[in-house]
């Protein structure tokens, strides 16, 4: 007789609480769980609605079907006040698999078995063509192994690497039928329409949000929980483009791409796809002007991405942009570009950038990633004014500045400063000042705005982040960070101990000062929040 487990009268369960404490309750639970418990549980999906403020759009159908199904609800679509553009393409080469270590086993392994290694008393009937295929044992070769091989170690060999080629050509499969789809999504422009229909349809949208950080093998959970990577298969190993479509590894260079009748069909498909989505919400943006939206963030958490900086150098790519900051009157905007390893500093003495930032005039808040590796900022000074706006009419209202990967001087990084007379914040993250130390800075801000007889900088404000690179600068995938915070603005306002060392550079958290974090742990990635 089976024991027949009974509720006491006594013993409630959360569905018997009033609707109003059901409220409440779910209030401290997150978004993935009250999803759960609605579908588990009628009466909870009746009293509490999703938490739902933002869309994700790709060229994907589930991100689509997603967005579809929150624009035709009468509820839902009236919270929505963020979409988070994942610009992640996949691409058309064909996925890779490294085996040759266990390859070399087996190939060592079946040469002894067929005698090769004596070319005087060799036998076999076989021809290294039949097989080897692109350094890889064939098929037949694994068959001899198999059946002739009397050592455990390599069945064992045998069985892992057949194992991961099936996974891999069932991984290959799917990955060519999504990029296929993909394609034809692209091709027929049902993304372009979902964020046209977007600007439209959301009355609370104040935010877009690109990225192709959505997914990546060392976040988890991921940055940003997309239903496209939701619908993949659990074992699917995912890849990534790197750093962003468009801009392969082998081919990084920030020079102008001038498309003329001689252009190869390989570099005009190139320049369709650089910074696609930035693109197209440009232009969204700007011809379509019925809309809320007054924040865009490129949003490249640390990686080595980011838009392209071709989009801002004198070949045709600036337009777009230079017309959204004009015609958009956008309160909050962060910029992060990629040039890669051979890119340079041109985009930043060209003009155009600073033309276009000169249209934001209603910004407050602005962040800029320059995406200079350590050689150009070093060997680059780049007078702040040079690229960023000078007017009195562009950054009035500027209330936060965040400078991230680039070299300037510190006398013009002060004077910049001073013509900000509402700045509430600063954040400087790997900009290098050459031959000026953080003591040097430092003293001068003192000097200049906190101990002048009217000084501008007053009651702890702006306050200012610090924030350097631990690695060596040829290591990039190092993303170990010291952040100095408090005890900067305890030196420049209250006369607090100084935060650097006898040779002017930054005390370590060994001796207090500041914070070790690393950028790729969640845990460590709120540090930004302070200067909010």
């Amino acid at each position: 007789m089976h024991n027949v487990v009974t509720q006491s009268p006594n013993e409630g369960t959360i569905l018997c609480l009033a609707t109003e404490l059901i409220h409440v309750v779910a209030g401290y639970l997150s978004k993935w769980e009250i999803k759960q418990l609605r579908l588990a549980c009628k009466r909870f999906a009746d009293c509490v609605e999703l938490r739902l403020s933002r869309i994700y759009l790709s060229p994907n159908k589930h991100n689509l079907n997603c967005f579809r199904a929150v624009v035709n609800h009468p509820v839902y679509r009236h919270r929505v006040q963020e979409i988070v553009w994942d610009d992640d393409l996949l691409e058309q080469k064909p996925m890779t698999i490294n085996l040759q270590k266990e390859n070399n086993i087996l190939t060592d392994h079946l040469i002894d078995i067929l005698g090769w290694a004596d070319e005087d008393n060799c036998t076999s009937t076989y021809s290294w063509d039949q097989l080897f295929k692109a350094g890889e044992p064939t098929d037949l070769a694994r068959k001899i192994l198999r059946t002739q091989s009397t050592d455990p170690a390599i069945h064992e060999v045998l069985c892992r690497t057949e194992a991961a080629i099936m996974e891999f050509r069932v991984n290959s499969l799917i990955y060519k039928r999504l990029h296929s789809k993909e394609t034809k999504i692209m091709a027929r422009g049902e993304d372009v329409l979902a964020l046209i229909e977007a600007l439209a349809s959301f009355p609370r949208l104040r935010r877009i949000t690109l990225t192709t950080e959505a997914w990546r093998p060392w976040y988890d959970p991921p940055i940003y929980d997309t239903p496209f990577h939701r619908s993949l298969p659990k074992d699917f190993q995912m890849p990534f483009a790197w750093p962003w479509p468009g801009v392969p590894p082998t081919d990084l260079s920030s020079e102008p791409v001038v498309v003329s009748r001689g252009v190869s069909p390989a570099q005009r498909k190139r320049e369709m796809t650089i910074s696609r989505g930035w693109k197209i919400i440009a232009n969204a943006l700007t011809i379509f002007p019925n809309h809320q939206v007054t924040e865009l963030i490129v949003d490249s958490q640390d990686e080595l991405s980011g838009i392209s900086q071709q989009l801002f150098q004198i070949n045709g790519h600036s337009r777009s942009s230079v017309e959204l900051f004009h015609r958009v009157p956008l309160r909050r905007l962060e910029i992060s570009l990629i040039g890669g390893v051979r890119g340079g500093s041109s985009f930043l003495h060209n003009g155009v950038l600073k033309q276009a930032l000169q249209g934001l005039t209603a910004i407050e808040h602005f962040e800029f990633k320059a995406g200079l590796h350590p050689p150009y900022r070093y060997r680059d000074r780049v007078p702040l004014e040079m690229f960023l706006p000078t007017s009195q009419c562009a950054f009035r209202k500027l209330r936060h500045l965040g400078l991230w990967e680039l070299g300037t001087l510190t006398s013009s990084l002060v004077s910049y400063l001073s013509s900000l007379p509402h700045l509430e914040s600063l954040f400087l993250s790997d900009v290098d000042l050459f031959e000026d130390t953080p003591l040097h800075l430092l003293a001068e801000l003192r000097r200049t705005f906190v101990e002048a007889s009217r000084g501008l900088w007053r009651e702890s404000k702006p306050r200012i982040m610090v924030r350097e690179r631990i690695a060596h600068h040829q290591d990039l995938l190092l993303f170990m960070h010291h952040i100095i915070y408090s005890e900067i603005n305890d030196f420049l306002y209250r006369n607090g101990k100084s935060p650097v060392d006898q040779r002017g550079r930054w005390l370590s958290p060994v001796h207090g000062v500041g914070w070790i974090a690393d950028a790729r742990n969640e845990m460590d990635r709120d540090w930004r929040r302070m200067l909010e």
